[in-house]
């Protein structure tokens, strides 16, 4: 199975957010990181972080996501 990822461009003024996680789930400790592009592609914004105590994958994904809005909102 063959899965091909398609960048699209946002529409108007919009920007994009992409945001993942690693997560080691026997010892609770992860990394999140993400990345803000414009309509052309261009890189607005990015970071990663360190992640202590996280309880699930989901989790992770949630803290890099809000490192990611917390970002975009200033």
């Amino acid at each position: 199975l063959t899965v091909e990822a398609v960048w699209k461009k946002s529409a108007g003024d919009r920007l994009k957010v992409n945001c993942d996680r690693a997560l080691n789930a026997s010892s609770g400790i992860g990394a999140s990181g993400f990345i803000i592009r414009d309509r052309d592609h261009d890189v607005r914004a990015s970071g990663a972080g360190y992640l202590k105590s996280v309880a699930s994958v989901l989790h992770a994904e949630a803290e890099s996501c809000l490192l990611a809005l917390a970002l975009a909102s200033n």
